[in-house]
């Protein structure tokens, strides 16, 4: 995280199906030795794990990814048991961050505004639409959510029930 000579503010790592509905405020994210995420689950809903931070996207302040991006490295060297214990990659940099000393903090989702994507064919004709949510998730949320007006594409389980009927 060392570029120039200088540290990095944050390192921000994003799994590429994810799709962005807002800008991130980095002014929420201060701390340089902390990891943000949302906890597992999606936008909108509670979340399905509360204790396990999703492995989407993580907002990693500059000291911290210093450290924690060496994970492949951890992988082959560090010793601890505990490593070989975690039954996801998800719990594999959650429980890296702490035998680092690195402190990771689950942020409500609507502070890392971003829904999950993917391509889809309904009718013989492609579609690109949003997973993990619905119109109706959308007009009763059960936790943190977005406006629906920044959810811009369809929801993929709308797109599949619509493209059922037809």
């Amino acid at each position: 995280s060392i570029k120039g000579g200088l540290l990095y503010s944050h390192v921000i790592v994003v799994r590429d199906d994810v799709h962005w509905l807002d800008d991130i405020r980095l002014a929420d994210f201060m701390d340089p030795w902390t990891v943000y995420s949302q906890p597992m689950g999606f936008l909108c809903q509670r979340p399905h794990r509360p204790e396990t931070p999703a492995e989407h996207v993580f907002v990693i302040g500059g000291q911290a990814a210093d450290r924690l991006l060496r994970a492949y490295t951890e992988y082959y060297s560090n010793a601890s048991p505990e490593l070989d214990m975690v039954d996801s990659t998800e719990q594999y940099w959650y429980v890296l961050a702490r035998l680092l000393g690195i402190r990771w903090e689950m942020v409500k989702r609507s502070r890392l505004p971003y829904l999950l994507s993917m391509h889809t064919t309904v009718n013989n004709a492609p579609v690109f639409c949003l997973r993990g949510t619905s119109r109706a998730i959308l007009q009763r949320p059960t936790a943190s959510c977005v406006h629906p007006a920044l959810v811009r594409f369809q929801a993929c389980d709308d797109v599949i029930r619509a493209g059922a009927r037809v």
